[in-house]
């Protein structure tokens, strides 16, 4: 009677072994639910929850590996002030991907077109109006504004945000008064901090603080090295091109801004294949913010371990 008592217990924990019970995950043992023989068996997970990817990441454009040359220099193009320019615009859109464009949330069916760039493999950002230096300037409707209240800055957050989706993050359109106010900034990036956005830094000033709030609240940041077009001419973006590719070799990556605009965007139809012929990598923005970034932080680590080590 013993015998065939142990027999059916033994035989009760093998179904319950075999079929629903244990597995063993890096030495922990995890226990899903499932009923056997009408007993439930209730879950004890001891695996730590999964880790949420951020916004950015999932709206990321991700790169063909086997087009990557990762000894060669990496260069991101953004186009920004997208939108409003219809015809150029388009143009833009048209251009071999991966280009960043970067649509104003207050452009005429904004999401419209944003959605046929996304659909012809260009990442996207938010070009969000921020308030310049110069007074008699019009940064656009829903600015950011040194002179906003608490509660008006954050909700002309929210309702630029909400124009569009499917962006990576934002930078800054105009911006030179705003990116110098550290409190304000501390406002906008708590609100791409709570979304999972990135924040790329026009610097439309070259004492912006934008990269360094960012930081404070674990936002991937980077900043813009190269305008390619604020002055008119074929010759002028031809030069601007030859400086990004220089900074890209000297550097390992370049970031530069144009904009929808006939020069810019007929140079760039030309230049983006030439680009590629001489072998370097011409990438969404987020993948050159993620290289830099990782970079970053291998530097640190060298020189942290530098520091450790002891004197000969």
């Amino acid at each position: 009677m013993k015998l065939k008592k142990t027999a059916i217990i033994l035989s009760i924990l093998f179904i319950w072994f075999t079929s629903a019970g244990f597995t063993y995950f890096n030495g922990k043992k995890i226990i899903w639910d499932k009923e056997i023989i009408g007993i439930s068996v209730y879950s004890e997970f001891l695996l730590p929850p999964p880790i949420a990817v951020p916004l950015w990441a999932k709206n990321s454009v991700k790169i063909q590996k086997d087009s990557f040359n990762k000894d060669a220099p990496t260069i991101a193009i953004i186009i920004d002030d997208m939108g409003v320019n219809k015809f150029w615009s388009r143009q833009a859109e048209n251009l071999p991907a991966p280009v960043t464009l970067s649509y104003l949330p207050y452009a005429e069916d904004v999401e419209k077109y944003a959605k046929y760039a996304k659909k012809l493999g260009h990442e996207l950002m938010l070009h969000m109006p921020m308030e310049p230096d110069a007074s008699n300037i019009d940064a656009g409707p829903f600015a950011l504004k040194t002179t906003n209240s608490k509660q008006d800055f954050i909700e002309n957050i929210k309702y630029n945000l909400a124009k569009f989706d499917g962006y990576i993050g934002i930078n800054n359109h105009m911006g030179s008064k705003m990116s110098k106010d550290e409190n304000k900034l501390s406002l906008l990036m708590q609100e791409l901090e709570k979304r999972g956005l990135l924040y790329l830094d026009s610097r439309t000033t070259p004492i912006s603080l934008g990269e360094v709030v960012a930081r404070r609240y674990n936002i991937p940041t980077s900043h813009r090295d190269i305008f390619l077009d604020h002055v008119e001419s074929k010759e002028f973006v031809k030069n601007s091109l030859r400086k990004l590719e220089k900074r890209a070799i000297k550097n390992g990556t370049a970031i530069a801004i144009g904009h929808p605009k006939k020069i810019t965007i007929e140079a760039l139809q030309k230049w983006l294949l030439e680009a590629k012929n001489k072998g370097f990598n011409i990438v969404p923005v987020s993948e050159v913010i993620k290289l830099r970034i990782y970079e970053e932080k291998y530097q640190k680590q060298l020189l942290v371990s530098a520091q450790n080590q002891p004197l000969q």
